[in-house]
C-alpha cells in the first residue's frame, strides 16, 4: 500500500501539470483569436478601410463594367456581422453604349471573416450587393450573362491580378423595359415592362441560384396577346446552358398557373415542364358571352417548337349566353402545334338521367392560321338564345336536339372553313326576339347539310330538311 501511494501522488501531479500547460495553450490561442477578431472589427470600422473599400468598389465598376459611377452620398452601417456601405442616388453611365441609369440605392456588404482576409490575397469578395430603384432597358440576354460571369466567385488561390466577386445580388423595385429582338427571343421577339419587386441571385462559380417576385405589364411576343400579372419563383438555378426552377406561380386576376421544370439551351430550347392551371373563361371570351371555370394539369417535353405531352382538363359551371352546362372533362395529347382531344365529354342541365350530353373529339391548333378538325356529338341539347340567325324574326330557335356536327378549318384568328351536320330536332320552333312571336315550327325535324363559315356569324350553307312526309 505504501508503494502504491507515491505512484498515485506522482500521477496526480502529472495530470495537474498537463492540465495547466494545456489550459495555458488553449487560453493563449483563444486570446489571440479573440484579439485578432477584435482588431479586425475595429479596422473595418475605420475611415481608412471604408474609404479604401468605397474607392475599390467604384474602381471595379469602371474596370469590370466599362462604366463610371457617381453618387450623391454614402453612409456606413458598421455595428453588425456584415458591415454595409450604402451609396445613395447613384448615376451609372456607360459611354460605349451611350446608356445611363439612375439608381436610388446600392448597398455593398462585406464579411468580417471572409471578405477582409481575402484582401491580402488580391481578392475583393463582396458578400452582397443590393440594388433598389433602378430603371433598365433589356435588349440582350448575353450582356446579363456576361456580367454575372464576371462577378462570380473565382477559385484561383492567389490570382495574378486583383479579382472581384460577389456572393449575392439583391434587386428591389427594379423596372426593366424589355425590348428583345427576334434573334434574341426564339425568332418571335419580346417587349413590355417587367418589374422586379424582390429578386435574390446567389452567384456560384458555375451557376446562379435565384428566387423572387415580378410584375408583368403588356409583355408581348409576336402574335400573342399582352401578358399581365404577378409572377413568383420559389427557387431555381441557371447558367449559360440551362435553367431549373420549382414553385413558379403566375397570377392574373383569379387565374393561376403553377409550374416546375427545366429548360435546356437558350437558342433553341428543350423543355421539360409540368404544372397546373386554374382559369375563368370570361377573362378570355367576354366578347362571346362565355363563362366558367377551367382546371387542368399537364406535362410537356421536347423542343419548344415540337413539344409533346399530355394532360387532363375539367370545366365547371360553363355558360354560353343563356345555355348552361354543369361540368365537362376529358384528356388531351399535345403534338405541337396540334392539341388532340380524347373523348372530351360534358353534362348540361335537365332532369337526372335526361340531361343534355355531348362529346368532342378532334384536333385543335395552338398556333394561328392552322387547320382544326373536330367532331361534336350532342344528345338532348335544348336550343336557346345562344343559337339562331341574325334577323329580327329568326333570332330565337327552340327544340330538343340530338346528332353530330363536324368542322374542318381555321379557328384563330377567325373561324373559316367547312362544316357539316346531321341533327334530329323535336318541337322545333323559330320565334322573334323582341315579342317572342311564333314564326315557324315543326314537331319532328331531321336536318342535314354542309356549308362554309367566314367568321363567327357569316357563312353559306345548303341543307336538307325532312319532317313527316315533307322534304325541303
Amino acid at each position: 500500500m505504501d508503494i502504491e501511494n507515491p505512484k498515485r501522488r506522482i500521477k496526480a501531479r502529472l495530470i495537474k501539470i498537463f492540465s495547466w500547460i494545456t489550459g495555458i495553450s488553449l487560453g493563449t490561442a483563444l486570446f489571440i483569436l479573440g484579439a485578432a477578431i477584435l482588431a479586425l472589427a475595429i479596422f473595418v470600422r475605420t475611415d481608412t478601410f471604408q474609404n479604401a473599400l468605397r474607392d475599390r468598389v467604384l474602381q471595379v465598376a469602371k474596370t469590370e463594367l466599362g462604366a463610371s459611377i457617381t453618387f450623391e452620398s454614402a453612409k456606413a452601417s458598421l455595428f453588425r456581422l456584415e458591415p454595409k456601405i450604402d451609396f445613395l442616388n447613384v448615376k451609372f453611365v456607360h459611354a460605349a453604349t451611350k446608356t445611363s441609369a439612375d439608381i436610388r440605392r446600392i448597398s455593398v456588404g462585406i464579411s468580417l471573416f471572409v471578405s477582409v482576409p481575402l484582401l491580402f490575397f488580391k481578392k475583393l469578395d463582396l458578400s452582397s450587393i443590393e440594388v433598389e430603384g433602378l430603371a433598365y432597358k433589356l435588349e440582350s440576354f448575353k450582356s446579363i450573362q456576361k456580367l454575372l460571369d464576371q462577378l462570380r466567385p473565382k477559385y484561383d488561390f492567389i490570382p495574378r491580378t486583383f479579382q472581384t466577386s460577389i456572393d449575392r445580388i439583391g434587386l428591389k423595385d427594379v423596372e426593366v423595359t424589355v425590348a428583345l429582338p427576334e434573334r434574341e427571343f426564339y425568332s418571335r421577339g419580346l417587349s413590355g415592362i417587367l418589374k422586379l419587386q424582390t429578386v435574390d441571385l446567389n452567384l456560384g462559380a458555375h451557376e446562379t441560384d435565384f428566387s423572387g417576385s415580378f410584375l408583368l405589364s403588356n409583355l408581348t411576343s409576336k402574335d400573342s396577346a399582352p401578358l399581365n400579372g404577378a409572377l413568383s419563383i420559389g427557387s431555381g438555378t441557371f447558367n449559360s446552358t440551362k435553367m431549373h426552377f420549382k414553385d413558379l406561380e403566375f397570377k392574373n386576376l383569379d387565374d393561376v398557373l403553377n409550374m416546375s421544370g427545366e429548360i435546356k439551351r437558350w437558342e433553341n430550347p428543350i423543355l421539360d415542364l409540368r404544372g397546373k392551371v386554374f382559369a375563368k373563361l370570361e377573362h378570355y371570351f367576354s366578347d362571346r358571352s362565355l363563362s366558367g371555370e377551367l382546371a387542368t394539369d399537364f406535362e410537356v417535353r421536347g423542343l419548344w417548337n415540337k413539344l409533346e405531352g399530355e394532360g387532363r382538363a375539367e370545366l365547371k359551371d360553363v355558360q354560353l349566353k343563356e345555355k348552361k352546362w354543369q361540368r365537362a372533362k376529358g384528356s388531351w395529347i399535345l403534338k405541337y402545334p396540334n392539341l388532340e382531344l380524347k373523348s372530351f365529354t360534358w353534362v348540361g342541365t335537365g332532369d337526372p338521367g335526361n340531361e343534355d350530353r355531348g362529346e368532342l373529339t378532334g384536333s385543335i391548333p395552338l398556333a394561328a392560321h392552322q387547320n382544326a378538325s373536330f367532331k361534336v356529338k350532342v344528345e338532348n341539347l335544348e336550343f336557346g338564345d345562344y343559337i339562331g340567325l341574325v334577323a329580327p324574326q329568326l333570332s330565337r330557335w327552340k327544340g330538343l336536339t340530338s346528332g353530330t356536327l363536324q368542322y374542318d378549318g381555321t379557328i384563330f384568328p377567325q373561324l373559316q372553313g367547312k362544316f357539316e351536320w346531321k341533327l334530329r330536332i323535336l318541337d322545333y320552333e323559330i320565334r322573334s326576339k323582341v315579342r317572342d312571336i311564333y314564326s315557324f315550327g315543326l314537331p319532328d325535324l331531321t336536318v342535314s347539310g354542309e356549308g362554309d363559315l367566314d367568321g363567327i356569324t357569316l357563312g353559306k350553307f345548303t341543307a336538307d330538311l325532312v319532317s313527316g312526309d315533307g322534304t325541303w
